[in-house]
């Protein structure tokens, strides 16, 4: 009976009361409590919804799971560390719901770059394509970043070309992720515009992710760092690619 006596303290006033009862029935997995538990994700105490967030996904509740998740986002009084804590507690069941909401208007960028990093954490490749397309058209230069990175962990060769196209990019940390990214990709078609970046743009570190890369894309890439030395341009060209050469494990 211990926990339908929690389920009617689920009704008190005391906010303690709630936030106690609400967590040892996520505790206790007790599925009875799922339509109480939703009301009190809309209590005004920042303790007495935490907690039923956290029990719901104990639960392992689907119902209104989209609409859950949408709020936990939107609420600027949980920390993102909480948010994603809460969100990776769901487990893969919250994927295609994290996918869906990118497209969602109503979802800041703030937002959108959390479920990014959280699906690029998970390497769930069916969202590489969502998020490439988010990154298309996003103007927001923090949320184009988040999703060139994801790009790049995600491995999808799809998004090669889109990479390419943004180590034209006018702001340097675009150029240098998306040459980062093409390394992780793993794709030859990069490899001379990769070399073209390590010769001649003016960013330390646009040249240094560049001829990350090219080691990365094995011996033809190997063989384009080669021919870097051999051209003698200039000391800092030098000094980064027989860097990049001697390191066995680049740990970045």
């Amino acid at each position: 009976g211990y926990g339908e006596m929690l389920m009617k303290t689920l009704d008190k006033t005391n906010k303690w009361d709630k936030t106690y009862a609400a967590h040892f029935l996520g505790l206790m997995k007790y599925k009875q409590a799922e339509s109480k538990l939703l009301k009190l994700v809309y209590d005004k105490s920042p303790i007495v919804y935490l907690n039923a967030f956290e029990a719901l996904h104990q639960i392992g509740s689907q119902e209104k799971l989209s609409k859950i998740i949408k709020d936990i986002l939107e609420n600027k009084a949980i920390s993102s560390t909480k948010i994603i804590e809460i969100i990776l507690g769901y487990g893969d069941v919250i994927n295609p719901i994290l996918v869906e909401l990118l497209e969602d208007s109503e979802i800041d960028s703030r937002e959108k770059r959390l479920i990014v990093d959280i699906l690029s954490f998970r390497r769930v490749i069916e969202s590489s394509q969502t998020i490439l397309k988010l990154a298309e058209k996003t103007d927001d230069i923090e949320l184009k970043i988040g999703c060139i990175k994801a790009l790049g962990t995600l491995g999808d060769p799809d998004n090669v070309f889109y990479l390419i196209k943004n180590l034209d990019s006018e702001n340097w940390i675009i150029r240098s992720q998306s040459a980062k990214a093409l390394g992780k990709i793993g794709s030859d078609i990069a490899i001379s515009v990769l070399k073209n970046k390590l010769l001649s743009d003016e960013n330390f570190w646009v040249k240094y992710y560049s001829a990350i890369a090219l080691k990365q894309l094995q011996e033809k890439g190997l063989n384009a760092l080669y021919d870097v030395l051999k051209i003698k341009l200039d000391k800092q060209l030098n000094d980064i690619v027989n860097y990049v050469l001697k390191e066995e494990e680049i740990g970045i």
